[in-house]
């Protein structure tokens, strides 16, 4: 199943930064997580920082 297309019979998806159900959003296809918006997406590679850093020097970095 195409998890940017939730089942309809499922509950909706929620935001891995807010957890605010969410209709439309973000999806982030590596980590399968949901956003509400580009805010929230922000807030949460704020949060994570190091994650983000660290997953962006594995794919850019030689």
């Amino acid at each position: 199943m195409n998890p940017r297309i939730p089942d309809p019979q499922a509950s909706p998806p929620t935001c891995a930064q807010c957890n605010r159900a969410i209709a439309d959003g973000l999806y982030d296809d590596r980590a399968e997580q949901y956003y509400c918006d580009t805010a929230c997406f922000n807030d949460w590679a704020d949060a994570n920082h190091e994650d983000v850093v660290l997953f962006y020097a594995d794919m850019n970095v030689n």
